[in-house]
Formats: C-alpha cells, structure tokens, sequence
C-alpha cells in the first residue's frame, strides 16, 4: 500500500509501468472520515494536524487530541510515541511558533501523586 498526504502528492507510475501492484491511500480523504466516526482514537489524534487545514481551527482541537491521547488504554510506549507524533506534526504546523508556545498548546497535567513539595518529598494530605 502506498499512502499520501494528498492526491496531488501522488506522483503516478512510472512511463511504461503496467498496472499498479498496490493500493494507495489519501490521507486528506480518509483521516477526516476516521476522525468523525472515531474521535477518541488515539492514532488518529495524533495526526489531527493532518487532518484540520485551519491553523486557527487545529489550535483550539489540539488539547483536545492531546487528552485523547494522555486519556487513551494504551502501553505508555506506545502513548509517548504518539504524544510525539502529535508534537512533531504540530511543530509542522507552527514552525514559527518556540517548543514553549508549542507545549501551551498541550494542556500536560500531572497527577498530584506525581507532583513534589519542596523538599523533593511527595506532598501528603494535610
């Protein structure tokens, strides 16, 4: 299978080539369709910046694909590599934007077991 961003990507058979020896796929076509028929799936949150043609439109939808993925049953192996799929193609996105205005986008909440008093102790209940 070959797969490509967009249909005009797709630079055709060679000359002379015969018939395609594989399917190809267009992500513009599919990812919208996947994303309304599943928007909790994580994998394809993590390509949303592929999917929302609006800087303005992928700013507001990104926390949201961010949660899915933070939110989603799955090894965390595999949720940090798409929690770094979605950086990466926001970085894409916003070149011109610093890590720091990236990572405002991403609403990143640590758990209050995780979190430490100053003294590098784990805060207890009062």
């Amino acid at each position: 299978m070959l797969i490509f961003l967009r249909a005009d990507h797709d630079p055709g058979p060679p000359p002379g080539a015969g018939p395609p020896l594989c399917s190809v796929a267009y992500l513009d076509e599919i990812l919208p369709r996947w994303l309304e028929c599943e928007p909790d799936n994580p994998y394809v949150a993590a390509l949303v910046p592929l999917i929302i043609p609006r800087a303005e439109d992928l700013r507001v939808r990104a926390p949201a694909a961010w949660q899915v993925i933070r939110t989603a049953p799955v090894a965390p192996p595999i949720r940090a590599t798409l929690e770094r799929m979605l950086e990466f193609c926001l970085m894409e996105r916003f070149p011109l934007l610093t890590n720091e205005e990236l990572r405002s986008m991403l609403p990143v909440l640590v758990p209050l077991e995780q979190t430490r008093g100053h003294e590098g102790e784990p805060l207890r209940p009062a």
